[in-house]
């Protein structure tokens, strides 16, 4: 009977670590991705997933079409994923962070970032995110014009 229980047990044990082992496998993370992005700011995109898929960190060096900003703009942003479906490769996210526009005066303040980010294929990302932003620091604008679709190259 004890035998019985020990081969069960290592039976278990096997099945177990085998399922662990199938769901490391499919999870993301720890990519680099870099791409570019389309809408109210447009230009180069780049993003470290953490490698637990729980977080990521994004650069936007972008132009900004928002007549009220008008310049350059460069986004970084810290953003919590949460992963919804599609083998933990689509994720919701939502994020804050810190804008910087460079135009005829030097510009900055805070941003938030809400969306989606689905890793695709094993090296293709895309993400539909909306980025408001509050611009206090030489200047007082509030913007929701940037609304984005981004595509990216993931290492």
């Amino acid at each position: 009977m004890k035998k019985a229980f020990l081969v069960f047990g290592i039976c278990i044990s096997a099945a177990l670590t085998g399922l662990a082992q199938k769901n490391v496998d499919r999870t993301p993370g720890g990519e680099f991705g870099v791409g570019a992005r389309f809408g109210g700011s447009t230009g180069l995109t780049l993003k470290k997933y953490h490698r637990s898929n729980m977080s990521a960190f994004e650069v936007n060096l972008a132009y900004s079409f928002d007549d009220e900003v008008d310049g350059f703009t460069t986004n970084i942003f810290w953003e919590r994923l949460a992963p919804i479906g599609f083998k933990d490769r689509l994720c919701a996210q939502f994020g804050v962070g810190v804008p910087l526009v460079f135009a005829d005066e030097f510009k900055t303040g805070l941003a938030g970032i809400i969306g989606f980010d689905w890793r695709v294929a094993r090296r293709i990302g895309i993400q539909l995110d909306w980025s408001p932003t509050w611009l206090f620091i030489n200047d007082n604008h509030f913007s929701s014009f940037d609304a984005a679709f981004s595509a990216r190259w993931l290492f």
